[in-house]
């Protein structure tokens, strides 16, 4: 197994931090998720869209976005969820939002 950290943001200042979440070695980013909350996501052909984490989602005009944060900052996820491979350390964040960037 390994140790990652991920940052929730819920909406609305309701943000959750899950520091040193143990995951399977190799786990997605998808799967780590689905540890931590319940996840409702659709496959498309870019991969996994998620539509709900904890029942949070579904309003007009809001979607969930994900991130990695490296020395740069805040990356935005340029993959399916599905698809991301997690590493030891690596600290992730999903934001439940309407606008750019995190």
């Amino acid at each position: 197994t390994i140790l990652i950290d991920m940052r929730i943001d819920y909406g609305e200042g309701n943000i959750v931090w899950y520091n040193s979440t143990r995951v399977p070695l190799n786990a997605k980013l998808l799967e780590a998720t689905e540890i931590i909350a319940s996840v409702d996501y659709t496959l498309s052909d870019y991969g996994a869209i998620v539509n709900e984490i904890a029942e949070v989602g579904g309003d007009e005009g809001f979607f969930w976005l994900w991130y990695t944060y490296e020395e740069a900052g805040w990356q935005l996820g340029m993959a399916g969820a599905d698809t991301w491979s997690l590493k030891e350390g690596d600290i992730v964040a999903w934001e439940y939002t309407n606008v750019f960037p995190l």
